[in-house]
């Protein structure tokens, strides 16, 4: 099983604070019984707005809150850089601060393209994709995609690679917003049927297959009666039966010792589905949602079994909304 994140360092420095939050979603995900690749994708768009607001409220005279850096005159020959009178918002900046502050580049030495990271191929944040395809010319580069704020550049066509353009980026010098690599987080892959001889595992244990009426008979096991469970419902929540969650809650429906981190626009705390189970971290970028998708996915995991409105996978765990 390969988990890949994409994320900015602007965001968290993964592999310190993260590594057990992967251990959790690994475990989630074995106990219902995955046993294809999970991708997470993080997608900032609270990030992007801010780098929208602030580009709109940032004027190129000597009230802005950006600043226009003087060309530049570290950038190489592959790298043409932004228009002269291009302004780095204060996002931007302080995203090139927070990459010198975690010294990727040197980090970046110790670590193999194709394996740690995307190989030729680096991320960033953009307000627009007019923005980001401004952004990926400056690099030389092709914009692969942009979703949600989040930008992907191919440096295949050109000379750079990863470690330049996120070196050249860094450079507070340089009028050019920063780059990051797209970071893979490779795990064990999950142990084959019949290999484990843990035969009291979480695996072993969990039920092969449970359906809608084995949850809600009354003489089982399972009291659930919540009508989006029922396929019958226009709200059905159809992901139970394809991840086999009924068979994983036979052992267990999580526990608040869980937590589970969900990178993301934000999650309402107070959520009635959510409340009193989501910790707030600021990184930075406020803790209020900019849009409902954050609150959405911290739904999708762990959303409570009250019988109304859906369940999470696994109701109950707690979340920390990052």
């Amino acid at each position: 099983m390969n988990i890949g994140f994409v994320y900015l360092w602007e965001k968290i420095d993964m592999k310190r604070k993260m590594t057990n939050y992967i251990a959790v979603l690994l475990m989630v995900a074995m106990v219902i019984g995955c046993d294809s690749s999970i991708v997470f994708a993080v997608e900032n768009e609270q990030s992007a707005e801010t780098i929208e607001n602030e580009n709109n409220n940032e004027s190129k005279n000597e009230e802005s809150t950006g600043e226009v850096i003087e060309e530049a005159k570290n950038l190489p020959d592959e790298v043409d850089g932004m228009p002269e009178d291009y302004v780095l918002s204060a996002t931007e900046q302080r995203i090139k601060e927070n990459i010198s502050d975690h010294d990727v580049v040197n980090a970046l030495d110790n670590m193999i393209p194709g394996e740690d990271y995307a190989e030729n191929e680096v991320i960033c944040l953009a307000k627009s994709r007019e923005h980001a395809e401004m952004i990926a010319e400056a690099y030389g580069g092709r914009l692969v995609k942009y979703a949600y704020g989040v930008v992907k550049i191919s440096l295949a066509d050109t000379e750079l690679t990863v470690p330049e353009a996120v070196e050249v980026g860094a450079d507070p010098d340089n009028n050019i917003p920063a780059v990051e690599p797209n970071y893979l987080i490779p795990c064990e892959d999950p142990v084959e049927n019949g290999e484990d001889d843990n035969s009291d595992s979480l695996m072993s244990a969990a039920p092969r297959m449970t359906t809608w009426n084995d949850i809600t008979d009354p003489d089982g096991d399972f009291q659930f009666t919540d009508p989006a469970l029922d396929p019958r419902s226009k709200n059905y929540q159809w992901m139970h039966d394809m991840v086999n969650t009924y068979g994983a809650w036979g052992v267990t429906t999580g526990s608040n010792a869980v937590k589970v981190a969900v990178i993301d626009s934000g999650v309402l705390d107070t959520h009635e589905e959510l409340e009193g189970r989501v910790e707030l971290v600021d990184i930075g970028c406020g803790t209020t949602p900019q849009d409902g998708h954050g609150t959405h996915a911290a739904g999708i995991i762990a959303a409570e079994a009250n019988n109304k409105g859906g369940v999470g996978i696994a109701p109950g765990v707690n979340i920390v909304s990052i």
